[in-house]
Formats: structure tokens, C-alpha cells, sequence
């Protein structure tokens, strides 16, 4: 009897190795690509450089500010005034400007 039981304990210790190193080798993770012959090969070809993308095509209808028209806004520019400037003196920007006061803007 006591043969009996040890027989069976190490039956059951066999069946019990084998469905360890069954599970264990089916769950292992796979051989990563480094491995793989050619692998580094490819990884070293230089890839292929993508043609640039085409740029939709800038039609200008109509050169120049766009009129308002007859219903347009119309004013007398009388005086311009300059506030917080710190790269230009007033008199600079004035000077500028000096052509368009007293002129009609459309």
C-alpha cells in the first residue's frame, strides 16, 4: 500500500510538472525581431522619402484694396494720433502720414 501511494504521488507530481512547463511555455512571450535574421538589415536600409505634398493652386482674381462702392463709407482725414510707441518718435510717423490729412478717404 505504502508503494501504491508513492507510485501515485509521483504520478501526480509528473502530471502536475507537465502542465507547468506546458502552461509556462505557451504563455512565454515571443522571440522579439532583433533576433530574427535580416532584422537588422532592414532596420539599417534607409526608408524612402515621401514626395512633398502638392499645393492647391492661388488664384488672385483682383489686384489692389477692395472698393467699398457707391454705398461705401467716405470721411475728411483730419488728424491721426500716435500712443505708446517705442520704437518710432510721433514726428517720425507723423511725417509718414503727413500726405493723407485733410485728404478724402473712400
Amino acid at each position: 500500500m505504502v508503494k501504491s501511494t508513492i507510485s501515485k504521488a509521483l504520478l501526480f507530481g509528473q502530471v502536475l510538472l507537465l502542465v507547468f512547463f506546458c502552461g509556462a511555455s505557451w504563455s512565454a512571450s515571443p522571440v522579439p525581431d532583433a533576433a530574427s535574421p535580416g532584422a537588422v538589415e532592414k532596420s539599417l536600409q534607409p526608408k524612402p522619402i515621401p514626395k512633398p505634398a502638392e499645393l492647391p493652386e492661388i488664384k488672385i482674381e483682383e489686384e489692389g484694396a477692395p472698393r467699398l462702392g457707391d454705398g461705401g463709407v467716405k470721411f475728411q482725414l483730419k488728424d491721426i494720433i500716435f500712443e505708446e510707441n517705442l520704437i518710432f518718435s510721433p514726428e517720425q510717423l507723423r511725417e509718414v502720414v503727413a500726405s493723407y490729412i485733410g485728404q478724402n478717404i473712400e
